[in-house]
């Protein structure tokens, strides 16, 4: 893995319906990053945000309420420094678009906590462990220039 303390200057994730996982990842790295690297979401079908994962992202004061999804086919611009995919699809999509780009893809390996079943405190249990396990992973994978 590179250091890419000088040259990352956009970082976008990219899952299935940008309802979960992407914009948690999005709002954390923007509040780590603090507007020194362009950062964005989106999905590769339409979908809107999950109440759970705005739930347990108020907890830790992160406000998803008024994010918007995205998909990938929509973007204003699609030429990203590295983009993190968190399902095989939205990989393999990422792949397709920026074959003639000099870009990272990266596949990281998070649960989607909407196929939790379960009572709503289980639920929210499986959307907790997403964000807690989406904060350590990226915590490890940015570590050289956070």
């Amino acid at each position: 893995m590179e250091d890419h303390k000088l040259t990352l200057k956009s970082i976008l994730f990219i899952c299935n319906i940008n309802s979960i996982r992407s914009p948690m990842a999005e709002a954390i790295l923007k509040l780590w990053f603090n507007k020194k690297i362009f950062i964005d979401s989106c999905g590769i079908r339409k979908g809107k945000i999950d109440h759970m994962a705005v739930e347990v992202m108020k907890e830790k004061g992160f406000d998803l309420s008024n994010h918007k999804t995205k998909i990938l086919s929509n973007l204003e611009d699609n030429y990203f420094d590295l983009i993190i995919a968190f399902t095989k699809e939205a990989y393999d999509e990422a792949f397709d678009l920026t074959k003639t780009q000099a870009c990272e893809i990266e596949l990281l390996n998070i649960p989607d906590a909407s196929q939790t079943t379960g009572n709503r405190q289980q639920r929210l249990e499986s959307y907790r462990s997403v964000r807690e396990l989406l904060i350590e992973k990226l915590q490890e994978r940015f570590k050289k220039i956070l």
